[in-house]
This record gives structure tokens, sequence and C-alpha cells, in this order.
């Protein structure tokens, strides 16, 4: 029993990494395929906004369903969602209706983020006591991050080499099936919950989580925060590209960076959280580098200073990702173990309200000057981590 669960353990960490280099290959290219489409920022921004809207209103049902679905059958799905988003990248760069392919590529890539950490913090927190959560959703964050770092350098090798997106995408969308088939194995014999743990059981789960004031105001604050960031996320590396004339090498550089102290932070975070019982004080350390982060975006003109913008984006992450996650399955556990799934899932789908006008916003910002884009989320990071201290409860 010991030896099969240290396959599944196996499997599942290898599908993991697997999936998140899948989906960092293309980070390199991405901002010069978009500039190759002639996307203006606004159609770009808006593509965003409408992805997210559609993408938002399947989350908390896809959450419901993970005790009928199977844990890491939900998973699979994700990897799934993961690998169609590539075919349409492929197809896209081959000039195959080019804008509306990038549209839907652009619409899986986004969903099936949503749905891969749903279900990979779910497997972890079903299998973790809380003494032990923030550093196990902080390793296998830390496992991700890793491919995450890797990742863009194949991308940046490929395109440098083949100077073709095509290639690029296309071994994106080879990583993203080997890591669903590497699942296959686990899902013969799926973790299930009863069906009356799930489906309309776990709508109406969501009144009960909503009235719980910890989880309630927390998600207020997570929901600042989210917005704070989504203005800004889509348009860093084009910015990086078009403005400080970053090359897909400085793109994959400054990726690595951040994701390499992530990729430590994670898990270190994660257990020192654990040991002082307390989630609260490191979700504002993660908001303080956040204001350094967006900082440099503001002043700096220095190809070079966004390394440094990038080490703090490593510690934005080390602090927040799997702290934040730790702390919303505690407060969901006070209510019902079983409930965990779902209220990952109405996290989701508040922040992924949260971050709906984001692309938009970001994009009419963007285009009126990028420095009042990132000011704007100067600014909001700021309120973030002043409402994390009146708000957030342990």
């Amino acid at each position: 029993m010991r030896a099969t669960k240290k396959v599944g353990a196996l499997l599942f960490t290898t599908s993991v990494f697997l999936m998140n280099l899948a989906a960092t290959v293309i980070t390199p290219v991405l901002p010069y395929f978009i500039i190759n489409l002639g996307i203006d920022m606004k159609v770009y921004g808006g593509i965003g906004t409408a992805t997210s809207v559609v993408n938002l209103f399947l989350r908390i049902p896809f959450s419901t369903l993970i005790p009928i679905i199977g844990y890491f059958s939900s998973l699979a799905l994700g990897g799934t969602i993961l690998f169609v988003s590539r075919i349409f990248y492929v197809l896209s760069s081959l000039g195959i209706w080019a804008l509306y392919t990038f549209i839907a590529a652009y619409f899986f890539s986004s969903a099936r983020f949503s749905f891969i950490m749903i279900a990979r913090s779910s497997i972890v927190a079903r299998f973790t006591p809380q003494t032990r959560r923030g550093m196990a959703l902080g390793g296998i964050a830390s496992i991700g991050t890793i491919a995450s770092s890797i990742g863009p350098f194949i991308g940046s090798y490929l395109y440098e080499h083949t100077e073709s997106f095509t290639v690029v995408f296309a071994v994106s969308a080879a990583l993203s099936l080997l890591a669903v088939i590497i699942l296959l194995p686990l899902l013969r014999n799926d973790i299930k919950g009863k069906v009356e743990e799930a489906g309309f059981r776990g709508l109406k789960d969501i009144a009960k989580i909503l009235r719980f004031k910890k989880l309630r105001n927390s998600l207020i604050v997570f929901a600042v925060d989210a917005f704070s960031w989504s203005i800004a996320f889509m348009y860093t590396s084009i910015y990086l590209a078009q403005e400080i004339g970053a090359t897909p090498t400085d793109l994959a550089i400054i990726s690595f960076i951040s994701s390499t102290v992530g990729a430590v932070g994670f898990a270190a975070a994660g257990y020192v959280s654990d040991r002082f019982k307390t989630r609260k004080i490191f979700l504002f350390i993660s908001e303080v580098f956040g204001i350094i982060y967006f900082s440099i975006y503001v002043f700096s003109r220095n190809i070079n200073l966004f390394y440094i913008a990038a080490l703090m984006m490593g510690f934005v992450m080390s602090f927040w990702g799997p702290i934040a996650t730790a702390y919303i399955t505690e407060r969901g556990e006070e209510i019902s173990r079983e409930v965990i799934p779902v209220v990952l899932g109405v996290r989701s789908f508040i922040l992924g309200l949260a971050r709906t006008p984001g692309g938009i916003v970001g994009g009419i910002l963007y285009d009126i000057s990028p420095t009042l884009l990132f000011q704007t989320a100067l600014l909001l990071v700021f309120v973030s981590s002043v409402l994390i201290l009146l708000l957030v409860e342990e």
C-alpha cells in the first residue's frame, strides 16, 4: 500500500511538473506573437476580459463536481484543456483564421489554470493535515515552479534557433499531452467523494461559506489583490519587449529568476508559516514585495533593474500562493473538510470576478501611458496590504 502511494505521488508530481513546463514554454515568445498578429492592446485586453467572464462561470460548478468526476480525473481534465489551447495556438501560428484561433487558444489557456489549480490544491489538501499543509502546498508549488523556470529557456531557445512560433507551440502541446498520459494509471482507482457531497449540495454550501466571517473578509481582501495584479500581468512582458527592448532571452532570464526564487521560497515560506501557525503576516510581506516590484516598473528604464523586479516577484509568489491557499482551506475546514473543493471554487470564482475587468482596464491604461498602468497597480497593491492588516483573521 505504501509503495502504491509513493508511485501515485510520483505520477502526480511528475504530471504537475510537465503541466507547468508545457504552460511556460510559450511565455517568452507569446508577447512577440501577439505583436506579430498586430493586435491592439485594447482589443487584447478585451479578449482577456471576455475570456475571464466565460471561464468565471465554469469554476464553481467544476469545484462542486470534483467528488463526482474524481480528483485526479479533474486534474487530467485541466491538462487536456491545456493541450487543446496549444493546438489552437499552433493553428493561429499557421495563419488558419489566425485571430479567431488565437482567441480560442487564449480562452482554453485561461480556463486550464483555474481547473488545474483547484484540482491540484484539492488533492494536496485532501491528504495533508493542517500542521503540514503550508509546506505540502509549498512543496508542490515548488515542483511546478522549477518547471516554470526551465520552460521559458526551452521556448526562447527553440524560437531563436528556428524563428518559428509553430515549433514552440507544438512542443508545448506535446508536453501537455504527456502530462495527461502520465495521470492515466491514477484514474482507474480515482479518489471520489460521496455523490451527496457534490452537485447541488455543493452549491448550497456556498451560502454557508460566505456567511463565515473569516472566509468572507479574506475573500474581499483577496479580490482586491487579484484586481490589483490583473490590470498589469497581461502587459508586463509586452512592456518589456516594446518599451525596454527586452529580447526573448531577457524575458526567459526574468522568468527564471522569479521562478527559481519561488521554487525555493514556496516550500520554505510554507514551512515557516506552519511552524509559526500564522498566515496573515506572510500575506502582508508578499504585498510589500509587490510594492517594490511595481515601483521598479514605474521608475526604471534599465533592463538590469527588471532582474531585481523579477527577484521581488519571486518573493511575492513565495509569500502568497501556497500560504493563501493553506489559509483558505484551513478556514473552510472549520466548516467541514468535505467543502474544501467548494471553498477553493468559491475563491476561484470571486478572484476571477475581480480579475474580469482587469484586462480591458489595463489595456486602456496602457494605451494612455504604460507608466500610468503600473502607477495604478502600485496604488492598488498598497491598498491591498492595508486591508490584509485590517480584515484578515487567523
